[in-house]
């Protein structure tokens, strides 16, 4: 008789092969676009409700255990919940809800043809193991491919063996006042906002004689990059409940000062930290805090200035919980510019008055974005660029008139700079395979027109910034290094995924390119259009990183979201 209680299976093994095409073939056929994206949740999601209504009105399972597994798998959902209270966080309860379903799935399956006593104590034990590695397994973010990256709940996150060891630090200094030299790299991606090395030489026989490591150490969650001016380093990360700016000594990474004020962004794939790299400029350093928070400090000392709530000034509504804010201050005549993301309401950038903080004007379509102000001039005349999912749009930086606005909108964020190509024209990618196009701008009198020349699929950068170097274009569509010729957008080589989602930079005084790879390592490739090159690379850091690598005067300085590291690179004499 306890036979009759036995599950019908079929439905169980088809939603377990819904859960395995939803894992896989999306990403197949489309990775990290919208489909790739909606259709894992979307049939996860569809996965766990047919599971559980499966049990409770097909299976024919009767008696107490018709709800004891759904009671159980509630229980499992409301641990992940309380483990993972923030919204933006949402995802690593999906994932703990989707292990639950495969084991009870499993469970009742497998078991099926061993008998009823069996299955009945199978499929609550299965719960029960969710339940505790939900307890026990720790999701501490995500790979770009949205594998999750696992660590024992007990164990320390690196961001509190990061506080541990600073707080055996030694004491804050006061530093001298810092004159931005040609030779400084005081704003994201260099003096011209374009990741070219100028005025310095490497080394680049590493084979023979491998980078030096000067200091390396860790540091807390963030994934912006560096600036250095001088004999000093500045940055941000995730401390606590707070936000740091930091200032450290670039000969050894120990820590001349430090200034935090609360607030705490995270989401489910990077995790924890500040998205933004410091701007130093008029004896200040300009900071813009994943929650919202533009603060100008003292670059001697660290002491604030002025720091201004960007939602509340502007009158904008922050994005949403899994988009922080991004933008990397640009600092020029007097304003610093950020993006709002308030283009619903006509102010998705606003330039605030450095000598105060107050807002001097807020312009723009754009709603969510990760990109900072570029400065361009184009058909004779100066301007601001901003990059959104609008598009592109052009202001004078002064009043922020909207000089010219490209529509080119996407439900995804744009995290790219424009690639300005001379000419008047520039090129303009998007990720979540889109691509890229090439535009032309021309001016007749008040009139602009912006004209698209060609556009591509073969370059989708997702948050990697691409060079032009050679009159090529060298980056990354999707996660794959390529060589594109900017005259019709055709890929010249293409080098696979062996750097995964890197960052790259141009050494263009020594003809050569070097790339971040996402597993820390770092390369130095030749940037001919012939074939795909390599010359030579090293291990710098150990985990994920999509930081942006700098060089200045001689040193690599790198970073991601554990540790940060320094390395000689310096010709010898």
């Amino acid at each position: 008789m306890s036979s009759d209680f036995r599950p019908r299976v079929y439905p169980a093994v088809l939603i377990l092969a819904m859960i395995v095409f939803a894992s896989f073939v999306p990403a197949l056929i489309a990775p990290r676009e919208q489909l790739h994206f909606m259709g894992m949740f979307g049939g996860w999601v569809l996965s766990i409700l047919a599971t559980c209504l499966w049990w409770v009105t097909f299976s024919k399972v009767r008696g107490p255990m018709r709800w004891i597994p759904p009671l159980l798998f509630i229980g499992d959902v409301a641990a992940a919940i309380a483990l993972y209270p923030n919204f933006s966080l949402g995802m690593n309860v999906v994932i703990s809800m989707i292990f639950a379903t495969t084991l009870w799935l499993l469970a009742a399956s497998l078991t099926r043809p061993l008998g009823w006593p069996v299955t009945r104590w199978a499929v609550p034990v299965a719960l029960l193991v969710a339940v505790a590695a939900t307890w026990a397994v720790r999701i501490d973010g995500a790979s770009a491919d949205l594998s999750p990256e696992l660590s024992w709940r007990w164990s320390k996150t690196s961001e509190q063996l990061a506080m541990a060891e600073r707080s055996s630090s030694g004491e804050a200094v006061t530093i001298d006042t810092l004159k931005i030299t040609p030779a400084d790299w005081a704003q994201f991606r260099g003096p011209t906002q374009d990741s070219r090395v100028t005025g310095t030489k490497i080394r680049t026989d590493w084979d023979k004689t491998p980078p030096k490591e000067v200091w390396k150490k860790r540091i807390g969650p963030g994934w912006g990059s560096f600036t250095v001016v001088g004999d000093y380093l500045f940055t941000q990360e995730q401390r606590g409940d707070n936000e740091a700016i930091v200032c450290l000594k670039a000969d050894t990474g120990t820590e001349a000062w430090s200034y935090e004020t609360p607030g705490r962004f995270a989401e489910a794939i990077s995790g924890a930290g500040p998205r933004a790299t410091p701007t130093v400029a008029d004896n200040s350093v300009f900071a813009f805090g994943a929650t919202g928070k533009l603060t100008r400090l003292d670059v001697r000392d660290g002491r604030k200035i002025w720091e201004v709530e960007v939602p509340a000034v502007t009158e904008t509504t922050p994005p949403p919980a899994f988009w922080g804010y991004a933008s990397s201050p640009y600092v020029a005549e007097g304003l610093v510019v950020v993006f709002t993301n308030g283009g619903a309401t006509g102010k998705g950038t606003a330039a605030f008055h450095v000598n105060d903080g107050t807002l001097a004007w807020a312009a723009g379509k754009g709603t969510h974005g990760y990109c900072t102000a570029h400065r361009a001039t184009l058909a004779g005349v100066d301007q601001l660029l901003m990059v959104s999912d609008f598009g592109l749009e052009s202001f004078e930086l002064k009043t922020g008139k909207v000089l010219w606005a490209y529509s080119w909108k996407t439900p995804a964020n744009r995290s790219t700079q424009p690639i300005f190509l001379g000419n008047d024209e520039l090129l303009l990618g998007t990720g979540y395979g889109v691509g890229t196009r090439r535009l032309k701008i021309t001016k007749s009198g008040d009139d602009w027109n912006i004209a698209s020349v060609w556009e591509s699929r073969q370059l989708k950068p997702y948050y990697n910034d691409a060079v032009i170097h050679n009159n090529l274009v060298f980056g990354f569509d999707d996660k794959a290094f390529v060589c594109i010729d900017p005259a019709n957008g055709r890929r010249k080589w293409n080098a696979g995924t062996r750097y995964g989602f890197g960052q790259v930079l141009a050494l263009p005084e020594q003809n050569l390119l070097l790339v971040m790879a996402e597993n820390g390592a770092v390369a130095l490739v030749v940037p001919t259009g012939d074939d795909y090159v390599e010359q030579t690379s090293f291990k710098a850091l150990a985990k994920k990183t999509w930081n942006h690598p700098v060089v200045n005067r001689g040193r690599l300085y790198v970073r991601n979201s554990e540790e940060m590291a320094c390395y000689d690179l310096t010709v010898a004499k």
